[in-house]
């Protein structure tokens, strides 16, 4: 659908707020534009649970704009944005959103570009999390920086219940 048909399928989740609640969008080649309209479905969105993103080209600027809308969204549940292009900046903004949002439960972050930087804020923001309980961080390239960053936020979260870290090793 390209980042073109993410902007009609903003337009029909705006006007269809109280029915869809799962959402595939998987290998649709939605970028950086894509991923900012649907941001903006999500600012007024109340219906949606789960939105699956996995495969697709979206970068630092869409997932902000993404977790920007998790801010003031309550309902969405689950969120796979797997095998994309999202790096440090953009795991500074989920992290960032983690420190507030009370809805999201599970996050699949497997296969970005996240290093030890977007671990590290990806950990301050889970160490005071109080919804999310699962995390997949698998294949990334965080090193043993991040890998700790995370495993001391492990000790303070008390919601979480499964982390699939960084290697076939990291999985709790």
């Amino acid at each position: 659908i390209t980042d073109h048909g993410a902007e009609a399928i903003r337009i029909a989740l705006s006007i269809n707020s109280i029915t869809l609640q799962m959402l595939n969008l998987a290998r649709n080649q939605i970028g950086d534009a894509g991923a900012v309209a649907i941001s903006r479905a999500l600012e007024k969105n109340t219906a949606l649970r789960v939105l699956n993103l996995n495969n697709n080209q979206i970068g630092d600027a869409g997932v902000g704009a993404i977790f920007a809308a998790l801010l003031t969204n309550k309902t969405l549940r689950e969120l796979n944005i797997s095998y994309n292009q999202i790096g440090d900046p953009g795991a500074q903004a989920i992290g960032e959103t983690l420190l507030t949002n009370t809805a999201l439960q599970e996050l699949n972050l497997r296969k970005n570009e996240i290093t030890d930087l977007g671990a590290i804020a990806l950990g301050r923001g889970l160490s005071i999390n109080v919804s999310l309980q699962e995390l997949n961080l698998r294949d990334n390239n965080i090193g043993v920086a991040g890998d700790k960053a995370i495993l001391d936020a492990l000790k303070h979260n008390i919601t979480l219940q499964r982390f699939i870290g960084n290697n076939d090793n990291d999985t709790y």
